[in-house]
């Protein structure tokens, strides 16, 4: 089987039930958890979390990287992040969204994969839960 299809079969079980998963991989090759777990989430996956999940990726990354990694993404993820960010942070990351240059795709890729880096370390320290699938907020 390859770490590929590994990937795929783990981001359709239950969080509990493939987190046990990974954590067995880890045992015998800390290297292989690692492909994994970067094969099982996208940039485009940060879109799953809840509002505060995202404001604190959000907190532990940099505008910079940000205007970047936005410019190849869903118009979904473009507006949940902005929406999450600091009115006064937002409005600097909109408006260089606005007057981009033209940016490498490698750059671009390089940026979101940094922030998708950060999060999945959150997701290890249990700060946030990365998924697969979208997360309802619900109150009671």
């Amino acid at each position: 089987m390859t770490i590929k299809k590994a990937a795929e079969i783990l981001a359709y079980l239950e969080t509990p039930i493939a987190n046990a998963a990974i954590d067995n991989f880890a045992k015998f090759d800390i290297y292989l958890k690692d492909t994994i777990i970067k094969n099982i989430f996208i940039f485009e996956d940060l879109r799953n979390l809840f509002d505060k999940e995202l404001q604190l990726v959000i907190q532990n990354t940099v505008d910079n990287d940000w205007q970047i990694a936005l410019r190849k993404s869903s118009n979904d993820i473009k507006k949940m992040v902005l929406k999450n960010m600091p009115r006064k942070r937002g409005r600097e990351v909109l408006d260089s969204l606005m007057s981009a240059k033209i940016e490498q795709n490698t750059r671009i890729v390089e940026c979101q994969n940094k922030i998708l880096d950060i999060a999945l370390e959150m997701n290890q320290k249990q700060q946030i839960q990365m998924s697969k699938v979208k997360k309802n907020e619900t109150y009671i």
